[in-house]
Formats: C-alpha cells, sequence, structure tokens
C-alpha cells in the first residue's frame, strides 16, 4: 500500500455516521451528495469544505458491509470510534505503521506515556527512510503526523496529560461486534492495531 499524504479531516466521526446511516437507509450516493453539498449536512461552512470532507468519507466507507456502517450509524459511542479508528488504518499505512512499529511495541513493554520527542523520532526516522515520505513538503508531513496522531487521540486509544507534549496509551476492548465482523472478515490483524 502507498503511502498518501492523509492532511486533512483527521476523524470525520460525526460525518462518517451521518453518511453511514444513510447508505444503510439505501439513499444514493447522489442524494447524499445533495444533502451534504446543498442542504449542509456536515454543518461546514464552505461547499469546498463539504466536498472535501464528503469525499474523506466516502473513500473511508468504500466498500464496507453493511454491518461496519450499522456500527457507525448506530453503534455506542465507543463502537463508532474504534470502527472508524480502523477504517481509518486501512487507508493510511503512515498511521498504521506507527501503531504497528511503535505504539504495539511500546505496549509490549508496558510503557504507556507517549511523549512527544518520541514521536517525533519516529515520524523523522520513518521519513528518512522511505523516498515517498522524503518527497513531501515539511509542511504536508507535518500535517499528517498531526492528523495521524489527533486520529488516535479521538479514538480514545491516546489520551493526552496534562504536562505538555506527553499522551497515556490506553488499550481497551474491542467491542464485541466490531471484534466478530473484523474476524470474520479476514481482518483479524487490526485487532492488534486497535490495542485489543
Amino acid at each position: 500500500m502507498l503511502y498518501l499524504a492523509h492532511t486533512k479531516n483527521a476523524f470525520p466521526l460525526v460525518e462518517a455516521a451521518n453518511v453511514a446511516a444513510l447508505l444503510s437507509q439505501g439513499v444514493s450516493a447522489e442524494k447524499i451528495r445533495s444533502q451534504v453539498l446543498d442542504d449542509d449536512l456536515f454543518h461546514l461552512r464552505s461547499r469546498v469544505s463539504r466536498l472535501g470532507m464528503l469525499r474523506s468519507v466516502l473513500n473511508c466507507l468504500d466498500g464496507l458491509s453493511d454491518a461496519y456502517l450499522d456500527f457507525l450509524a448506530r453503534g455506542d459511542l465507543e463502537l463508532r470510534k474504534l470502527t472508524l479508528l480502523f477504517l481509518i488504518l486501512r487507508h493510511n499505512r503512515l498511521l498504521r505503521d506507527f501503531v504497528h512499529e511503535f505504539l504495539l511495541d511500546k505496549r509490549l513493554r508496558m510503557d504507556p506515556v507517549l511523549h512527544r520527542h518520541e514521536i517525533n523520532a519516529f515520524f523523522g526516522a520513518k521519513r528518512e527512510q522511505t523516498p515517498t515520505l522524503s518527497a513531501w513538503s515539511d509542511s504536508t508531513f507535518q500535517k499528517a503526523v498531526s492528523n495521524s496522531i489527533l486520529a488516535l487521540v479521538k479514538s480514545g486509544v491516546l489520551y493526552p496529560l496534562e504536562q505538555k507534549d506527553k499522551y497515556e496509551i490506553r488499550a481497551f476492548p474491542v467491542p464485541t461486534p466490531l471484534r466478530q465482523q473484523l474476524l470474520n472478515d479476514g481482518f483479524s490483524e487490526y485487532l492488534k492495531l486497535l490495542l485489543n
């Protein structure tokens, strides 16, 4: 999978839940587009922002079974957050690498505190090792890193501590319906990435 610069819409939980609810009701993509652009379903000021958010959400939801749409549309908050994190991990290789290569290792070492300098060191080394990431501008790379961390914070996997530039790594069980669906669909490797 290629590295893509995910620089916008780090964790569109409300928007994804709204679109998932419409899709699960059988509403067409064109009708959803109209509701987003003309009726301001996402409550964003500009049409450009609405369209960008819609593209991000539809990209995340593309090719999903009805079960995942249902989790997003009707699940409790934890189920919705972890479902969206799974969907983001499927498309965001940089985030997936960070969780797989770094957070899981910290968890195994029972080191629950993540420091900003560790984040910077991981992403800096990753950028040096990867030609695609090296080709990104500094601002694009920093925004992609920032959005990766923000997705983990909004999903509840990272919790900002009172001390500046520190996060607590929080692992909690993946809700049974999502866990079972991931296993049924052959996505068991994502259970680890969700810090289950």
